[in-house]
């Protein structure tokens, strides 16, 4: 899909502008880019329903650590601590890819 831009002008003080630049960099973005990203993110922010937001990552965490409270109550089951551990590390893979994207 090809959207059509239009222009945005705005004066920020330059302590914002400095951030703005500080994220650019950290993204390796245009400027352009980097203030599209920063105001669709906020955008999102603002639309999101307030109070406790449970993300993927977390529920699936979460999973992983009662699957290793329940190997370490019964260790007899020697399967389920590994898989505990593995559903802890893919949701922390998950969430560190996530923010890069």
């Amino acid at each position: 899909m090809v959207y059509r831009m239009e222009t945005l002008s705005t004066k920020v003080p330059k302590d914002l502008l400095e951030r703005v630049e500080g994220y650019r960099e950290e993204h390796e973005l245009n400027r352009s880019q980097a203030i599209r990203r920063l105001l669709e993110d906020g955008l999102e922010y603002e639309e999101r329903p307030q109070g406790v937001v449970i993300t993927k990552p977390a529920i699936v965490a979460l999973i992983g650590w009662w699957l290793i409270s329940v190997a370490w109550l019964t260790p007899e089951v020697d399967t389920i601590g590994p898989l505990g551990v593995a559903t802890v590390a893919a949701a922390f893979v998950y969430a560190l890819l996530r923010k890069r994207m």
